[in-house]
């Protein structure tokens, strides 16, 4: 799940850019697609045994996704693929965005 919420809001946010170009609704779509994979990891995690303290990872998440992507690298002693892939994508989404 964490690929998911890594790469689907900003590729669908990236995508929709190019094709429609710039059109507000879709910083609507790529939060409810961030919300929803947020959700869908958190419930993940909590499988595994001390993995989140508590719910303000979501909170976290909501408010930063990149703060959640580090803070859940780093509980799982991992390394920083998720967040490098995540910043791509959001410079090239910016770079699309510019560019329009």
């Amino acid at each position: 799940m964490t690929w998911c919420l890594t790469i689907i809001p900003l590729g669908v946010s990236l995508v929709l850019h190019s094709v429609m170009g710039y059109q507000s609704y879709i910083y609507i779509v790529s939060f409810l697609l961030n919300l929803l994979f947020l959700l869908l990891d958190y419930n993940e995690a909590k499988k595994v045994p001390n993995l989140f303290p508590s719910w303000y990872w979501i909170l976290c998440g909501l408010i930063f996704i990149p703060a959640y992507l580090y803070l859940r690298t780093v509980k799982h002693h991992k390394t920083y693929k998720y967040i490098t892939v995540w910043l791509l994508i959001y410079v090239f989404d910016l770079a699309m965005v510019s560019i329009l």
